[in-house]
């Protein structure tokens, strides 16, 4: 080893203690705005790699001042998960659905029996070629998990469509702004994609569109599978695009955040008019613990079965199947280019993604698929007596400041959190220097409350003189 060596650890002993100061503990106020004096607030999914493990136990929330602040999850539940059913949801065609408006004269043809049921109040012809569709989900008395519809086996294409919701049948709102059914065959080789994920939608009709100046396909079928019981809607997905780690002849692996619940996954091919059978698998240093389930809102992911099992595994590491699924990217004539939906995964933490190919990643095209993690952050209520001086922190081994029961932080109804927050997390890279001075930015958040940052940093730099001290002793002056 020489000085040259040594100069070359420097960048890396630097990191290293950067890095070690935003893995430990740390603060950030809550930025709460509205009616009081409950706030709810939607926590990033940036704070997972933060948190000590995936159920974010280490959470607490306390004042300016260090005393602890009452709060709960929004989510918290004692009651098991719904059963899932599946229903054959009757169809209804409308001919010569206008593009605007909130009713049809096809729609003001149906009528509403007592039960929340639709039939035609005088009788109907059969379907015209072109329609759109009323679907009758009235019987679903839960959350809607995903729609599959049965097209006619002579149609042939790529179809696109919107959907639209409503209680009425008068007033309706916009769910899907486009979603697309795939039905293709070409020397033996099947493509099918019907199944579009409605992510815990609450409707008692849907109302289905075909977009485009083509023919539309023929709807034999619509299937909707959903809980029996209603469940609270959950929050957005929060998106995060990731670069592969590294790639084989057959396969891409890419490094997840630390604890990130996955809940969905985007996959993008690079080239056009490509298609591609893929396996997906989560890795893990060890198994997944079914009993640690993050979140409740994990439900809303479109139900799949069977139900994954572990895959055969090398270097003691665990490859857990999560599904397979064809990808594609398409320009048909006359269309505009069509991308594969995005795919719900299970909801539990995976140290890596590994995406298999069905011979080569060549398959894939001129570069690996772009991928995009999609993870549902969770939400807390916040009871704060001044709402500018909350404050939460991670990381910290106290049990003052932890969540309380919900029914016990809001014995009179979760109706009363009327007010809303938001916070920031610090970066969990380091920052690049300045190459000119500029304004001053506000301070970080775990500047606060944190002498040991200023421990861990002074280390490092101790540890990297030590060295090059060490080295310099050993270098013998040249003749």
């Amino acid at each position: 080893m020489n000085i040259a060596s040594c100069r070359a650890w420097a960048p890396a002993l630097v990191a290293l203690a950067s890095a070690a100061a935003l893995a430990g503990p740390g603060s950030t106020p809550l930025q709460l705005s509205g009616t009081g004096p409950y706030y709810r607030v939607t926590l990033p999914a940036a704070l997972y790699p933060l948190a000590k493990d995936m159920a974010l136990s280490d959470l607490r929330l306390h004042s300016a001042q260090g005393a602890p602040l009452p709060w709960a999850w929004a989510d918290a539940t004692d009651a098991p998960a719904p059963a899932i059913r599946r229903h054959n949801a009757p169809l209804f065609p409308l001919t010569a659905a206008p593009r605007s408006g909130a009713s049809t004269d096809a729609t003001m043809q149906l009528n509403v029996r007592p039960d929340g049921s639709l039939a035609w109040r005088q009788a109907q012809a059969s379907a015209p070629a072109r329609s759109d569709w009323i679907i009758d989900t009235h019987a679903a008395k839960g959350n809607l998990l995903s729609l599959v519809l049965t097209l006619a086996p002579q149609d042939q294409g790529l179809y696109s469509f919107s959907l639209e919701a409503s209680e009425d049948l008068r007033q309706w709102q916009l769910v899907l702004p486009q979603a697309d059914v795939v039905q293709l065959t070409h020397q033996g080789q099947q493509l099918q994609q019907n199944e579009v994920d409605l992510g815990g939608l609450r409707a008692r009709y849907l109302r289905l569109r075909w977009l485009g100046d083509g023919p539309a396909p023929s709807l034999r079928k619509a299937d909707i599978q959903a809980y029996e019981t209603l469940l609270p809607s959950p929050p957005p997905l929060q998106w995060q695009t990731l670069g592969p780690a590294r790639c084989e002849a057959a396969a891409c692996t890419w490094t997840l955040p630390a604890h990130l619940p996955l809940d969905a996954v985007r996959l993008s091919l690079s080239d056009p008019n490509t298609v591609a059978t893929v396996t997906l698998l989560g890795e893990t240093e060890q198994a997944p613990s079914a009993a640690a389930q993050p979140h409740r809102h994990r439900l809303f992911s479109r139900h799949r079965e069977p139900t994954p099992t572990a895959a055969a595994s090398s270097h003691s590491v665990l490859r857990q199947v999560l599904l397979s699924s064809t990808l594609y990217r398409l320009s048909l004539p006359g269309q505009p280019e069509r991308l594969n939906p995005d795919l719900p995964v299970d909801g539990n933490s995976y140290q890596r993604l590994r995406l298999e190919a069905r011979h080569s990643i060549q398959e894939w095209g001129s570069s690996p698929p772009q991928l995009s993690v999609g993870s549902r952050g969770r939400e807390i209520i916040v009871l704060a007596r001044n709402p500018d001086q909350a404050m939460l922190s991670w990381g910290q081994p106290q049990a003052q400041g932890s969540a309380l029961p919900l029914t016990e932080l809001m014995p009179l109804g979760t109706a009363q959190a009327t007010g809303q927050g938001s916070l920031t997390l610090p970066s969990t890279t380091p920052p690049a220097p300045a190459a000119a001075p500029s304004a001053a930015a506000p301070p970080s958040a775990t500047s606060n409350h944190t002498p040991w940052l200023w421990a861990a940093l002074i280390g490092g730099l101790l540890l990297l003189g030590a060295m090059a001290a060490s080295l310099l002793k050993k270098v013998q002056p040249q003749s």
